[in-house]
């Protein structure tokens, strides 16, 4: 293994990090290879390269895992399943969540070119073998209802997927995974803090090494959930900014103009920003100036162009 982007964890178990717009790749080798979460379809080519570069191009992977089905997750699995033939493995509703999940922002979560194959169903609680370890299968949702986390016990490694970033954790919507999603996203941080987890992998962002870098990292996302519950307008704004910038890294190089077309077409803007008391225009002021300030999003000398800087 080579790269700066791939990053060993044990033997046989590599983390290839790709960052915020794409999902990390947990890629397990020995006897047999595995490949955990499969990036965006629009980079692609992207994750073929890195496969290649880890020494298992797509052809040699055996069995392709899917945490939950969002585009950054799962949208690179048709390709790859139909290089390799791979069996395709998830939490058992995530078929039905393939099937029925709608969103404006997201896209589709599986091309229709490719016939969904079918996919070997995880319960919460299954022991599951992936290479040469096996993992407890955790069903974590909140975030996406049908998400599930791994724990390996022997190496004490969590693959908490977007149940839990460092101090962060992937948006929470009702309007596409209901009312409880809150209340749910909390009670899965807190059954991964009960893990006795040394090393704790999130979907987006690097490795979080050791107990007490991962129980502090879990407390402040516990904080912050409890914030969501008390006070549903940091929710509304935690998901506003992110999926702001989502805008942005999908059409990067942007002008403003095309940006505020963009972002206006989606139904949640108009909704959350009525809700938080803004017109359309003030809320894509608000969350433009804010990222920008914050140094996400940054206009280019030459051109004015809008880009983030934030990895893909």
């Amino acid at each position: 293994m080579s790269g700066q982007r791939i990053v060993q964890i044990a033997e046989n178990f590599y983390v290839i990090l790709r960052g915020w717009f794409n999902a990390n790749h947990i890629l397990l080798t020995g006897p047999e290879t595995v490949l955990i979460d499969t990036g965006h379809a629009r980079d692609q080519r992207q994750t073929v390269q890195l496969l290649e570069l880890a020494g298992t191009p797509p052809h040699t992977l055996d069995r392709i895992l899917i945490t939950h089905a969002h585009q950054d997750h799962i949208g690179g699995a048709p390709m790859l399943y139909t290089q390799s033939g791979a069996t395709l493995l998830g939490h058992r509703w995530l078929g039905y969540a393939i099937a029925n999940r709608q969103s404006d922002w997201l896209g589709p979560v599986w091309t229709p070119e490719t016939p969904l194959p079918p996919i070997h169903g995880l319960a919460d609680g299954e022991r599951v073998p992936l290479g040469q370890y096996t993992f407890q299968v955790i069903h974590v949702p909140g975030h996406a209802f049908e998400m599930i986390a791994l724990y390996e016990p022997t190496k004490r490694i969590l693959l908490s997927a977007d149940a839990a970033h460092d101090g962060d954790l992937g948006v929470l919507a009702p309007e596409m995974e209901g009312i409880g999603c809150v209340p749910q996203a909390l009670e899965s941080v807190e059954r991964l803090a009960r893990l006795d987890a040394n090393v704790m992998i999130p979907s987006h962002g690097f490795p979080i090494m050791g107990r007490e870098a991962i129980a502090s990292s879990l407390q402040r996302i516990h904080r912050r959930l409890c914030q969501f519950l008390e006070q549903p307008e940091k929710r509304m704004r935690h998901l506003a900014r992110r999926v702001f910038l989502y805008q942005v890294l999908l059409h990067q190089p942007i002008s403003e103009d095309e940006l505020r077309h963009h972002t206006l077409a989606l139904r949640w803007f108009l909704s959350y920003g009525e809700q938080l008391g803004y017109t359309p225009d003030a809320f894509f002021n608000d969350l433009l100036a804010t990222l920008s300030e914050r140094g996400l999003i940054v206009r280019r000398p030459e051109d004015g162009l809008l880009e983030s800087p934030v990895p893909m």
